[in-house]
């Protein structure tokens, strides 16, 4: 069996959005990395949900994924997602106030199972294998394309929408809550991306005339950048590194 990789990152199209950055910030430091991704499917062991475009390949793909981890193919796991669009009583900012997909579990008989309570069993799951977790929480999500909304301000001579932090706090909240619970635990670490993104009042879209995202939910690499010191630094202290 091939040496396990340092850290393999699993999610939906917000783990694709730091792994191109954080696999050369990672390699830099003789860090191995692998990704197993996927646009909506979401990062958890045994659930669908109510509105999937792609359920069986990414059953298909979660079922791979839990088999290569038994056999040891990572020491970290990482996990990114749009973690709002499976736990938010409040509407998307963007994207038509689309609502929150509900969860069922492939292992109850497809009853319904709460974000919290999938998002432990994956963890516990991962834990199993002797592999430890690193969970990247939400990304604040904007009401306009930001790429759009800042060529317009710049050329009609107009300042950038503020974009609020209690929005992001109420639409986060059950998100949030969730991952709290893991911060005490061994072998999980949590990093929260609004924190480097948001002070208390208002969360930043762009970097004088640099957008911090590509559209309203998915961060630029210029965005990502602002991510990478702290992610660098949770991956190096749960592999032993410092």
């Amino acid at each position: 069996m091939p040496e396990p990789v340092d850290y393999l990152l699993w999610g939906d199209s917000h783990a694709r959005m730091y792994y191109k950055l954080l696999s050369k910030n990672s390699h830099d430091i003789n860090l191995s990395s692998t990704y197993y991704g996927m646009a909506d499917c979401q990062p958890l062991f045994g659930v669908f949900t109510s509105k999937a475009k792609n359920r069986k390949q990414c059953s298909e793909l979660v079922d791979y994924l839990s088999t290569q981890l038994q056999q040891g193919a990572a020491k970290t796991i990482i996990l990114a997602a749009r973690w709002a669009s499976l736990a938010s009583s409040v509407p998307s900012p963007g994207d038509n106030s689309l609502l929150s997909k509900d969860l069922f579990d492939y292992l109850n008989d497809g009853k319904p199972i709460t974000f919290k309570a999938a998002l432990h069993r994956t963890v516990a799951q991962i834990r199993e294998t002797g592999a430890k977790v690193l969970i990247i929480g939400p990304t604040p999500e904007i009401e306009f394309d930001v790429p759009n909304m800042l060529t317009r301000t710049y050329h009609l001579d107009l300042k950038m929408p503020l974009v609020s932090r209690s929005q992001f706090d109420q639409r986060q909240s059950q998100v949030i809550a969730a991952m709290k619970e893991f911060e005490s635990k061994s072998g999980v670490s949590v990093v929260y991306p609004h924190e480097l993104l948001c002070d208390q009042s208002q969360c930043d879209v762009a970097d004088g005339l640099k957008a911090l995202y590509t559209d309203d939910d998915h961060l630029s690499d210029f965005g990502v950048t602002r991510i990478m010191p702290i992610l660098i630094s949770e991956l190096e202290n749960l592999l032993g590194r410092t």
